[in-house]
């Protein structure tokens, strides 16, 4: 059967997850479960990976930026921003690679 085809009984294909809606069970499947974190870590890696071009780039570009005051400020809320991207993205996959419960 085909992924876009209504299967025979929706109930059942569809139960498992309103169950987990509903709280009646915690999840849908061991299969979904690898699925979601699979693709969880993939987007941490594009994440953590962009901050860190980011990074390097906002090192680059900022350095030339001269005037101190508000440019010195926002050159630290621009980096601050950058590491604290990375730290959430590689802190996830960690939690993932630990087993940590979602």
């Amino acid at each position: 059967m085909s992924v876009n085809a209504v299967p025979p009984d929706p109930v059942t294909v569809i139960g498992p997850w309103q169950d987990t809606l509903l709280g009646k069970q915690e999840i849908i499947s061991e299969e979904n479960e690898n699925a979601w974190k699979e693709t969880l870590l993939s987007i941490c890696q594009s994440v953590a990976d962009n901050a860190s071009t980011g990074l390097a780039r906002c090192s680059d570009k900022l350095d030339q930026w001269e005037g101190g005051g508000w440019i010195d400020a926002m050159k630290g809320d621009v980096k601050a921003l950058w590491d604290e991207e990375l730290f959430i993205a590689t802190a996830v996959a960690e939690s993932i690679h630990q087993g940590a419960e979602f």
